[in-house]
């Protein structure tokens, strides 16, 4: 009995010096990573970005700026906020203007012509968006930081959207395939937005070779340019034969030109062939529109 008893004295010592060994190591051997929240929410809008549900890449933009706005994640997400909210606007742009189209051919036009309507209040509220990103930016160009773009090119390159197709020949459209052709056309969107954003024009192949380290420094003067092109392209949905709100028509052509009037600086500085293309010919777009009235503050 004796023995047993001393065997179970040492069994028990045992197990308590094993606890107290593991409960150091625990405690004062080498520290657990903690998780940086900020670097975990950016995370889950790369995943967003890669999964193609740009929606909720946005969602996840805002709310990496709302909780974490004076960290170097909101940099990032404001950077890539600011090209989705451009992509899906000019989305929802194209799909307005195919619904138009097809109404057109349609003996039936009335449903496609309230569907463009609806996809016209859907573009304003991206565009609303990035004027507001579009003012900040031209708040803060005095920056002398990098603006660095930090995600992956979609797996999905522009896809021929058949649905729209239809629509385009003045079809209505059952609403699964209507839901089909807005992700299909607002995923084309931000395909050609990233695209232009990266310098590369309409070659995607390029914009992707740009952008295969997952990290890519945006070029000041593309950026401003292409900013100036979003502003004046979302400026005509507020005009008199679409929305009527001729406060945000002026508003916008503002923004553009100040975009504009700092690109011309940007392209003096550091003069690029290519690029002074698309100014002279956002410099002709704002000439006009002063002929017709519009005026810089």
């Amino acid at each position: 009995m004796e023995y047993f008893a001393r065997c179970w004295c040492r069994s028990f010592s045992f197990s308590l010096l094993m606890l107290f060994i593991l409960g150091f190591i625990g405690c004062g051997g080498e520290p657990k990573k903690e998780t940086n929240p900020a670097e975990a929410k950016y995370a889950d809008v790369v995943k967003a970005m890669t999964d193609l549900k740009y929606e909720k890449a946005v969602s996840l933009t805002g709310e990496v700026l709302s909780k974490f706005g004076e960290s170097e994640y909101a940099e990032k997400a404001r950077l890539l906020r600011i090209i989705l909210k451009a992509g899906r606007g000019d989305g929802y742009r194209n799909l307005a203007e195919t619904y138009l189209k097809g109404m057109e051919k349609s003996k039936k036009g009335g449903p496609l012509r309230a569907q463009a309507f609806d996809y016209y209040k859907y573009e304003k509220s991206e565009a609303l968006g990035f004027f507001d990103l579009a003012s900040y930016y031209l708040k803060n160009s005095e920056d002398t930081k990098k603006y660095v773009l930090d995600c992956k090119f979609p797996s999905r390159d522009i896809v021929n959207n058949r649905f729209l197709d239809l629509v385009l020949r003045g079809n209505i459209i059952e609403p699964d395939r209507r839901a089909q052709a807005e992700e299909d056309e607002l995923g084309n969107g931000v395909v050609r937005m990233l695209t232009r954003f990266l310098g590369a024009g309409e070659d995607r192949a390029q914009a992707r070779k740009v952008l295969e380290k997952g990290s890519a420094e945006l070029d000041h003067a593309v950026f401003f340019t292409t900013m100036s092109e979003v502003l004046l392209n979302s400026q005509k949905l507020f005009a008199r034969s679409v929305l009527n709100e001729p406060d945000r028509y002026q508003s916008f052509f503002q923004k553009a030109t100040e975009s504009f009037n700092l690109v011309e600086k940007l392209l003096k500085a550091k003069p690029d062939k290519d690029l002074q293309k698309t100014a002279d010919k956002i410099k002709s777009d704002i000439e006009a529109l002063k002929k017709k009235g519009l005026k810089v503050k």
